[in-house]
């Protein structure tokens, strides 16, 4: 299975595998889509928790049907600098998180039950 690691900003993401390479995208409804077209449902996304850049993405993947972790910035940080990993750029780090998805099997994201999230607002 394909590990797709997501470096995810306000405006884009960059996402890479293994096997298919690097791509960026528009976080909006359209490059979502066009993510799912150039890596399919198959994959397993990973993503960092990004404030909040990462929800409308992290939804739709599920929502679709797709495996996704969402996973704590820290020890994503931990594992790069393990691999002593330097650069830092938003395809360097969306390679890391796929390498990161690989080796260490992040467990899947789900959103929240609906009347937690309506309690939060």
């Amino acid at each position: 299975m394909e590990v797709i690691g997501i470096d995810v900003s306000k405006s884009t993401f960059d996402g890479w595998g293994e096997s298919i390479g690097h791509k960026s995208f528009k976080n909006q409804s359209k490059g979502f889509s066009d993510l799912l077209a150039w890596a399919g449902k198959q994959a397993h996304y990973v993503m960092e928790s990004t404030c909040s850049y990462h929800l409308q993405l992290a939804f739709y993947l599920h929502q679709k049907g797709c495996r996704v972790s969402v996973v704590n910035p820290l020890p994503v940080k931990r594992y790069m600098q393990m691999k002593l990993q330097r650069l830092k750029t938003d395809k360097s780090d969306a390679r890391m998180l796929s390498l990161y998805g690989l080796s260490e099997s992040p467990k899947l994201w789900a959103p929240e039950a609906d009347f937690i999230q309506n309690k939060k607002s």
